[in-house]
């Protein structure tokens, strides 16, 4: 009975094994198809403009015209002209190290600060393209900053830059 109750116990830590094994091959296999999907999803989410809101654009300014006064009369003395005194214009009506700023605190709810600072992490790597990479060139208080900033660290974190294909 003794060798019975062996072979037993030595049968059910094989079939433990194996139930184990394939367990762990079924979950690999099931998260591989997860990021298949929501690479597709992610890749149409972005390619495809109809999904975000559109996003306004200030028509452009242009600078004050003033009449071109009279050159006044040749001297010997050099005369300085008067300080030009018109402020800049920024897009999204804070000066670039401000957008920067509030762009990063606002990440700071979605990301650890920690990860965000750290050079090379995906999260660095998306905030540092969204604030100079970025074609849209998002503002603060844009309803998809947040949206943008998510998938662009999930293309990091899925190394994005290494993909081969986009479907």
């Amino acid at each position: 009975q003794i060798a019975d109750g062996e072979s037993l116990s030595q049968q059910q830590k094989q079939q433990r094994e194996l139930f184990g094994t394939n367990l762990v091959a079924k979950w690999v296999k099931e998260a591989k198809e997860d990021l298949e999907e929501i690479q597709e999803m992610l890749t149409k989410a972005l390619d495809d403009d109809s999904s975000m809101p559109p996003i306004p654009v200030a028509p452009p300014t242009r600078a004050p015209t003033r009449p071109t006064p009279a050159p006044p009369p040749p001297t010997s003395v050099p005369v300085p002209l008067p300080p030009t005194t018109s402020a800049p214009t920024f897009t999204c009506g804070v000066s670039p190290e401000e957008r920067s700023r509030t762009i990063t605190s606002d990440l700071s709810t979605v990301s650890n600060e920690a990860d965000i600072e750290e050079a090379g992490s995906p999260q660095n790597l998306a905030l540092n393209w969204l604030l100079s990479e970025d074609g849209l060139y998002l503002c603060p208080d844009s309803p998809t900053l947040i949206q943008r900033y998510v998938a662009a660290v999930f293309y990091y974190s899925s190394i994005g830059d290494g993909w081969t294909q986009c479907s």
